[in-house]
């Protein structure tokens, strides 16, 4: 039943499915699908709670080849839902799912698609949000740089896609006759496209200009399934089929400056790839071309391994692992063979070594947790030949060393399901190639793909949802730094599997944490903390510092320390410092100004540097609204701020979530309560407050 979650729903099999993670929840859309009806694509949307462990029907048919009720664009409808459909580009922002493109069902038809969709969880209800009903739609470019209500990508599947700070990044992908090498940007703030870079035709080539040189002219040639990752607030793209071969060049888009950077590999395709000598890290080195490979980035590096494509010499499957350095500008081949179609080499099981390698592979699933790299099965070989795998592979960045720890080291192995909910050493999935995967915490989720159930002879879609265990590992403190200061300081504390902390003191005392990537904590020291060791909780262990940090006392001044704050073009009435805020090191100030521009208000950032204190950018001020300022609250690190502005809508009020990446403020969200018992006096954004990491 719809909306009703039961231990007994099930997806049925597909492949090619949108995925998403938010609340707790996993989330399946669409795919293709094989039944005894025929081919075809699904439009049934799945939530799996990982709470309860049941499946709930959300939305969508339960038969395949459905077309779409779209409803009123920009409006949601309990009636909306998107046509049946496959290779789809996917984003999460705020706790909502965004759906753009793939191939399959208008609300007509068959095709190429183009329109853009929102679920909420909240109301359960998708919105048509941009984009055409009919299929194989030419894009409304407009001006390049130039957002605007018409604004939309032309049909496609098989994109690349980032989401950063409240923005869907979108590149390229496969049109019915070709493919495309533009960008493109959906503001959910202002729920707008603006195509940024690139051709508005297609199979287009390249404008490399000159390597690690940003340029307005430079651009990707035209592609799809290109890899990407997003790091330090800036997109990254490698490899993909071009209409004449594969790629090797790797490209980087900074969203502040606007501009696209050739950083590495050739201009040309079917490239084989320069290894240099393995660990070794070298501006000449780069991996040769391919498509279908997995991808991970941490710690500062962006990894890739396998995938279809080229060799030293030769082409098939590959199984190199290669980090790419960010700060240093250089790639290194790190494992695996130099040669295509190359077997595994397993060892022995749970057993990591410098020997083990995983066989060629494409179209793996994989995650990360904690420095490690995960890969499960694909299409490629096991210790012997080729076929469907089921082994599952985990790369330890910190050692070096591959580890086979689960699944069969042969080909084609059907699947040990055990009993429902109950793990065993002996569970294992059947081999397939072209699953979907979620990691959250220390457990990994693996659904449907293409491959082997419990028959030998069943080669076929599947629908089975997995869960793996992640080993937690114990967490460990090597240094911290400072090693000494008063109540509100930052501390920078380094170590391994600091992930998901359920107490860290330092001094005795609980601190706030202010960030946390794993292998470097930064907290503050909170009033009541005495000189003593920092220790840090999770639910593995404690670790503790071999070290004391020493409190030190800080006198209150009792004089002005800089000048006072002004901002620049004050107008009259603005009511400038109203409401302020600080961040937790006392560098980043915000204060309101909500009589600003005829009481629509804004908020202004001041940073420090020295004792010196100075504006950064202009007002943050929305058009349209009233007395934003009222309220404001910083996260600790200064990088989220959220503004209240609650007379608003006649009194209901709304706030406004901006965040900072390189010293650019741009708006996240727009949030608004969803209901009310009136339409008047709310004041909702009447007070505001973050969390110290300014996710809440």
């Amino acid at each position: 039943t719809l909306n009703t979650p039961d231990a007994g729903n099930v997806p049925g099999a597909r492949q090619y499915t949108a995925s998403w993670k938010s609340g707790g929840k996993l989330y399946l859309f669409g795919g293709r699908v094989v039944t005894s009806a025929g081919s075809g694509n699904n439009n049934d949307l799945w939530s799996y709670d990982l709470a309860t462990g049941n499946w709930t029907w959300l939305k969508g048919s339960n038969v395949i080849m459905h077309t779409g009720v779209y409803g009123t664009i920009d409006v949601p409808d309990a009636a909306n839902k998107p046509g049946g459909r496959y290779g789809s580009a996917r984003w999460e922002s705020g706790g909502k799912l965004y759906l753009f493109g793939g191939e399959g069902y208008t609300n007509l038809t068959t095709g190429y698609l183009s329109d853009l969709w929102e679920y909420d969880p909240a109301t359960t209800n998708w919105k048509w949000l941009k984009g055409s009903n009919t299929p194989n739609e030419a894009g409304t470019y407009g001006t390049i740089n130039t957002p605007a209500v018409a604004n939309t990508p032309s049909a496609r599947l098989f994109s690349t896609t980032w989401q950063v700070a409240g923005k869907l990044y979108l590149f390229g992908g496969q049109t019915l006759t070709g493919f495309h090498n533009d960008l493109w940007m959906y503001d959910i703030a202002t729920r707008n496209w603006t195509w940024l870079k690139g051709s508005n035709s297609i199979n287009q080539a390249g404008t490399y200009g000159t390597l690690n040189t940003p340029n307005t002219g430079n651009t990707p040639g035209a592609r799809q399934d290109g890899l990407g990752w997003v790091a330090g607030g800036k997109l990254y793209l490698f490899g993909g089929l071009s209409t004449t071969g594969n790629n090797n060049d790797l490209w980087m888009f900074d969203p502040a400056s606007g501009n696209w950077t050739w950083i590495k590999g050739s201009n040309a395709v079917n490239q084989t790839g320069t290894y240099g000598t393995v660990t070794v890290p070298n501006a000449a080195n780069t991996p040769g071309a391919r498509r279908l490979s997995a991808n991970w980035e941490y710690n500062g590096k962006l990894y890739l391994f396998g995938g279809a494509g080229y060799a030293a010499s030769g082409t098939g499957s590959l199984n190199d692992l290669w980090a790419y350095d960010i700060a240093a500008g250089e790639w290194a081949w790190i494992k695996g063979s130099n040669a295509a179609n190359q077997v595994s080499t397993y060892g022995t099981l749970n057993t990591p070594a410098v020997t083990n390698i995983p066989g060629a592979r494409q179209q793996s699933a994989y995650w990360q947790s904690n420095g490690k790299l995960y890969l499960l099965g694909g299409f490629g070989y096991d210790a012997s030949i080729s076929g469907s795998l089921n082994d599952l592979w985990v790369y330890d960045t910190g050692t070096g060393n591959w580890a086979w720890v689960k699944g069969s080291n042969t080909r084609n192995a059907i699947g040990s399901y055990g009993i429902v909910n109950v793990p065993e050493a002996a569970n294992n999935p059947g081999a397939r190639y072209n699953a979907v995967s979620w990691a959250i915490g220390y457990k990994a989720y693996f659904f449907g793909g293409r491959g082997y159930g419990v028959n030998a002879d069943n080669n076929n879609y599947r629908g089975d949802l997995w869960s793996y265990s992640i080993p937690i590992p114990v967490p460990s403190i090597t240094s911290f730094t400072p090693s000494s200061g008063a109540a509100g300081t930052l501390v920078t504390i380094t170590g391994t599997s600091l992930d998901d902390p359920t107490t860290i003191t330092i001094g005795g005392t609980p601190a706030i944490i202010v960030s946390n990537n794993g292998t470097q904590l930064v907290a503050m020291v909170m009033s009541g903390a005495v000189t003593g060791a920092i220790s840090v909780t999770t639910a593995n262990g404690t670790a503790t510092s071999s070290g004391n940090f020493t409190l030190t006392t800080t006198n209150a001044p009792n004089t002005l320390v800089g000048s006072k704050f002004t901002r620049t073009s004050v107008g009259f009435s603005e009511q400038f410092g109203n409401a302020i805020a600080l961040s937790a090191d006392g560098k980043t100030a915000v204060i309101a100004s909500p009589g600003h521009n005829s009481s629509q208000g804004g908020v202004t950032v001041f940073v420090k540097s020295g004792n010196t204190w100075t504006q950064q950018g202009n007002i943050l001020a929305e058009t349209g609204w009233r007395t934003q300022g009222n309220s404001v609250a910083i996260s600790a690190d200064g990088n989220t701020i959220i503004s209240g502005a609650n007379q608003t809508d006649n009194n209901v009020g709304t706030a406004f979530i901006y965040v900072r990446s390189n010293g650019i403020w741009t708006l996240q969200q727009k949030v608004s309560p969803s209901t009310w018992i009136d339409n008047f006096g709310v004041y909702f954004g009447a007070s505001a407050a973050l969390s110290a990491d300014g996710n809440s």
